[in-house]
């Protein structure tokens, strides 16, 4: 990690938010989409960084409210989506000591939360902004498809339930009428190793943290987390911020086995200094960068749905 982002207060840490990581109108004044940013502010306050190595790319640090800077996509509504889908993955819960769970449970969690994400992400996005399909990717994606049978957004249910279909039962959904329909099946099943791989490398290695219930921050369902975004009032707290960002910091440090941990907002101004340079769970990165790799596809390289696992 470099460059990595800290504000003293809320209004400079929105003004970041608002003018660096969301540039769009079409995102800024959606309801759903200010509804997450705003429960993503209140609720998680993530820092953002630079990757200082190539494994960081795939690595997945929002699961901690660490987000990526990337800086390739070929527009800034393309980039808004991306850093949406980020976000959509924060509101979700992301055990911090997955062996407290039976290995069963908590991949059940991260890929129930991963088919969530992705579907809000290639399609409930293109159906709830008229028009942003033609500014986003120039390749044919799962909407493209969709959209010719279903004028209509789908649920979430429907939509969970076809991503299963076609990744585990090789299935077409009733979506196989499409000329580049294999090739987006087949995009979309090469992510099932890609999960398989994740989940032994974060459920055996991801070290234990301090993670005390009465600290756990809200969390939304998969089943019902539209209808709370859309009509989400933020609470707007400069406290909420701080303890946010501290709490942030604390679990990244404890994360690299580090001792000297912060215990006020104070100290964190110093204490993210202490991760330039620095990748958190290094070896669970390499190791899946390695499966990432395997599984990429040359011809739709430079705009990849985010590559979380």
């Amino acid at each position: 990690m470099r460059d990595l982002t800290f504000f003293p207060t809320l209004a400079e840490y929105e003004h970041f938010i608002n003018t660096e990581i969301i540039k769009t109108e079409e995102f800024k004044t959606h309801p759903f989409y200010k509804g997450l940013v705003d429960f993503v502010i209140d609720h998680r306050s993530p820092i953002f960084f630079k990757a200082s190595e190539e494994y960081e790319y795939a690595h997945f640090t929002q699961y901690f409210n660490f987000v990526l800077m990337r800086d390739h996509y070929a527009s800034d509504s393309v980039s808004d989506m991306f850093f949406m889908h980020d976000m959509v993955h924060m509101a979700f819960d992301n055990p911090l000591n997955p062996r407290r769970l039976t290995k069963e449970y908590f991949t059940e969690i991260v890929n129930y939360n991963e088919y969530v994400a992705s579907n809000d992400t290639e399609m409930l996005t293109y159906y709830r902004i008229p028009g942003l399909r033609e500014k986003s990717l120039s390749y044919t994606i799962l909407y493209d498809l969709l959209k010719e049978k279903y004028p209509e957004a789908p649920s979430i249910n429907f939509l969970l339930k076809l991503r299963k279909s076609i990744v585990f039962e090789n299935s077409d959904g009733g979506l196989g009428g499409h000329p580049d329909a294999e090739k987006v099946f087949a995009y979309l099943r090469k992510f099932k190793q890609n999960n398989v791989v994740w989940g032994d490398l974060w459920y055996n290695k991801m070290p234990e943290v301090p993670d005390p219930y009465y600290k756990k921050r809200p969390t939304l369902t998969l089943h019902d987390y539209e209808y709370i975004l859309e009509n989400y009032t933020s609470v707007r707290s400069e406290h909420r911020y701080q303890h946010n960002v501290l709490t942030n910091i604390q679990t990244a440090l404890s994360l690299l086995g580090e001792k000297d941990i912060p215990q006020t907002f104070a100290e964190c101004a110093e204490a993210v200094k202490r991760l330039e340079g620095r990748v958190i769970m290094e070896d669970v990165a390499k190791g899946f960068h390695e499966q990432y790799a395997k599984s990429k596809k040359p011809e739709i390289e430079a705009n990849l749905t985010p590559p979380t696992k």
